[in-house]
């Protein structure tokens, strides 16, 4: 292959890979409409751990905590 070749297959992939950077977006979000009311909801799933680091980023989400049903939040 020729030098040419080469240069040429390099600047291409680099110029298509450069395409896939993602873009960094700040989104602010909403102030709940009453902050002051607060609701719990118990979930059951099999890693739990897993599961807590999914709710967590949810929007509306104040707090989620791992643990077995009936057991103690040290």
């Amino acid at each position: 292959m020729k030098a040419s070749h080469k240069i040429t297959i390099l600047l291409t992939t680099a110029l298509l890979l450069s395409s896939c950077k993602p873009e960094i977006v700040e989104v602010k979000p909403d102030e709940p409409t009453n902050p002051q009311k607060h609701e719990t909801i118990t979930l059951g799933g099999g890693c739990y751990w897993c599961v807590e680091a999914v709710f967590q980023q949810l929007d509306g989400v104040i707090s989620a905590t791992s643990g077995f049903m009936g057991g103690h939040i040290p």
